[in-house]
């Protein structure tokens, strides 16, 4: 690039359409590299997503009117015997995709992979972030 840009010829001897080149080249190389670094700052600072603290998540033994209001609805989140997937972790109820990573100490929503290099679970927010 700065060959075309010409910085060593006087202003009489410069090729304009090389240097517009140039210029162009450069402005599109800085362009990409700011969207790349906001992408990469954004894939950090978001939040992975986690399962949500309330009611409705923990495990708690069921009385007879939770059996029969979880048997009302049908849940998608079940293993193959019927019964609600639950982390041995977090002692929370996890729905589908989601899985305890064992770094953050969390169960992370829709997650892809915990990335070393960005120090952060790649899951339901940040993944557009992630290349």
């Amino acid at each position: 690039c700065s060959r075309l840009l010409q910085p060593a010829l006087p202003y009489s001897a410069v090729d304009w359409d090389m240097w517009q080149r140039g210029v162009l080249e450069l402005a599109s190389f800085h362009g990409v590299t700011a969207l790349l670094m906001y992408c990469l700052v954004r894939c950090i600072l978001t939040h992975p997503g986690a399962i949500p603290d309330g009611q409705g998540w923990e495990i708690q033994p069921e009385t007879q009117e939770d059996s029969t209001a979880v048997g009302a609805r049908e849940l998608l989140e079940t293993k193959h015997s019927g019964e609600r997937r639950h982390c041995k972790w977090c002692l929370k109820y996890k729905p589908d995709r989601c899985h305890h990573c064992r770094v953050c100490n969390m169960c992370v929503l829709r997650m892809d992979h915990h990335c070393p290099w960005v120090y952060n679970c790649i899951g339901f927010r940040n993944h557009k972030y992630f290349f």
